[in-house]
């Protein structure tokens, strides 16, 4: 699918995917290969629940980067932004279950994506997009990209877009400090929409609690959401605090949850709700994503968000 002359995208999502690399329940010697990669689960989330979602990134001339552009053309995403990268690789990460929780091994360093050189079309894009979505991993990985990403973030907000941001801080990519000062400036000087997850802040000093945090953002950011896993999620929107409970489901993985959550807060704004409504829907897309394995399977349509919801409301 390809955009339009005056590209008429709801979002332009710009980042790094990568094959995911998961064992097979009950066999060391079997693995499943998954999509990921947090912005291209956005974009192919943002595209289930109905919004013209475009993804800005390369991939290498692998059979990887095919099967992602397979799957990018199959959910509706533009992928007219995608560059095919005939020197380098397309990026990857390994899932390892440990500890009650996920351990991942990135192969990553000198990917297509790291060294993404878009052309003037990302810009047309952007001009006419309404959100712009970035994270702190499209930021971490590289010089380049963390350059590129403020330079297209005060691009959406000179044409008047909104700009979505979330912290999504891994270790391995950089330290806390950079990490906290990196996030600090997109907060306060671009984002609109912010996303973190309890525990990012306090590890990259950017709140002690969501409440302080939220008090820190409110004359920024038009939207702040903190995210608390099992606990739901606090929304901050029009000058209202709400409290919004998750969703219960039988989990079966939580990776890409985050991602799922944050394409449905764009929806929502997108769509006029308010903070409580917002809430419930955010919680109950990221829910349903829970339900199966990899960070992509579970995106429900924006029927089975609403029907979750009710559900859940119902409980």
């Amino acid at each position: 699918m390809s955009a339009t002359a005056d590209h008429q995208l709801d979002l332009v999502s710009l980042g790094e995917p990568l094959i995911g690399i998961y064992p097979v329940s009950g066999s060391n010697n079997t693995c499943r290969v998954a999509l990921g990669g947090d912005t291209s689960n956005v974009a192919l989330a943002a595209t289930r629940l109905g919004l013209r979602a475009a993804y800005a990134t390369a991939v290498g001339a692998d059979p990887y980067g095919d099967r992602f552009l397979r799957a990018w053309g199959e959910r509706g995403v533009d992928t007219s932004l995608v560059i095919r990268d005939e020197e380098r690789f397309t990026g990857l990460y390994v899932i390892s279950f440990g500890q009650g929780d996920h351990q991942f091994a990135y192969y990553r360093k000198g990917s297509a994506a790291s060294a993404y050189a878009p052309s003037d079309d990302i810009r047309e894009a952007i001009a006419s997009a309404r959100v712009l979505h970035i994270s702190g991993i499209s930021q971490a990985i590289s010089t380049e990209m963390t350059e590129l990403s403020f330079s297209l973030m005060r691009l959406a907000k000179e044409r008047g877009a909104l700009v979505s941001y979330d912290v999504n801080y891994r270790p391995g990519l950089w330290s806390p400090d950079l990490a906290g000062a990196v996030a600090q400036r997109s907060i306060s000087e671009f984002a609109d929409i912010v996303s973190v997850n309890e525990s990012e802040l306090a590890l990259l000093g950017l709140g002690g609690s969501a409440a302080q945090f939220i008090e820190s953002q409110a004359e920024h950011s038009k939207v702040v959401a903190v995210r608390d896993g099992e606990s739901g999620a606090v929304i901050h929107m029009d000058g209202v605090t709400v409290n919004s409970p998750a969703c219960p489901v039988s989990v079966v993985d939580t990776v890409g949850a985050g991602d799922a959550f944050d394409a449905a807060l764009i929806t929502a704004i997108l769509r006029g709700r308010d903070a409580a409504s917002t809430g419930r829907f955010a919680n109950a897309v990221a829910a349903l994503t829970c339900t199966e394995m990899g960070s992509t399977d579970g995106h429900p349509t924006i029927e089975q968000a609403e029907q979750k919801m009710k559900e859940c409301d119902a409980d």
